[in-house]
């Protein structure tokens, strides 16, 4: 299952739950150092999740749990707890005011928050009108439909809907809708669909569907479908069936790969 939010029950009732690290059941197995026993297992792996990305509305949220055989110890009344615990949990991480600085640990920012500056931290979900200024070094989860004016050397796992001004020594996992000002020095493994105004020294895997109006001095490995109105020292592996309106010292990966034989 292992998705935000993901928790270990244990036998005793003990909740391991550790929004701030991770999302992944298998981390935490892994930390507590727990066998998965089919029969009659001493953990339940359960996921507590909103419905319609409505993060900040904890009467949205649902738990869900894999069905297993004999969990004689996994009564109504520990799974009420359970909902308890991590509805308390979750309430502590949402940031419903203003703030200048947020160092560490995990947030949710609900509708038209502003942050100055988040530092170290996983971003788990930014609501439609939040606004950060700087994310610096961060691990941003699921970037929703916030806008960010600066990501550095942080991670995108998820960019939803949102909104990049800049993009600097990041690495984006899925851009998914996304739009992007600058993208500089970064890597991106799948920016299909989304859009960007200038790519710069950026390394693009696959860009099928995305529109791009300038890059620079970088490299596209699968372009199928995409659309750049302005292309200057870029090596395309896969151009398929990308479009450029203006190209200059492109190279094809074919030339790109005898060059470097004949060096």
């Amino acid at each position: 299952m292992c998705d935000v939010f993901s928790a270990l029950v244990l036998k005793n009732g003990d909740l391991v739950f550790y929004p701030e690290v991770t999302d992944s059941h298998e981390d935490l197995v892994e930390y507590m150092d727990l066998r998965d026993i089919h029969l009659n297992p001493p953990f339940l792996r359960v996921e507590y999740c909103p419905a319609n990305d409505n993060w900040t509305n904890l009467d949205d949220y649902s738990l869900t749990y894999e069905e297993l055989g004999d969990l004689d110890w996994w009564t109504e009344e520990l799974q009420n707890r359970t909902i308890e615990r991590l509805r308390d949990r979750i309430s502590r991480l949402i940031i419903r005011e203003d703030r200048r600085v947020i160092l560490g640990g995990a947030c949710i920012l609900a509708k038209d928050v502003h942050v100055e500056k988040i530092v170290n931290a996983r971003i788990l979900f930014a609501d439609r009108g939040s606004l950060v200024d700087v994310a610096r070094n961060c691990s941003i989860v699921n970037a929703g439909y916030g806008r960010f004016r600066s990501a550095q050397v942080s991670q995108i796992i998820r960019g939803n809907n949102s909104q990049f001004t800049e993009v600097r020594e990041c690495h984006v996992d899925i851009a998914n809708k996304a739009k992007f000002g600058w993208l500089r020095n970064s890597c991106v493994t799948n920016m299909s669909d989304s859009t960007a105004d200038y790519v710069y020294t950026t390394t693009i895997g696959h860009c099928s569907r995305c529109k791009i109006n300038n890059a620079y001095m970088s490299i596209i490995r699968y372009g199928d479908s995409a659309y750049i109105n302005r292309a200057e020292d870029v090596i395309m592996y896969d151009r398929l069936n990308m479009v450029i309106d203006e190209a200059k010292d492109i190279l094809d990966s074919f030339i790109f790969l005898e060059r470097q034989g004949q060096s």
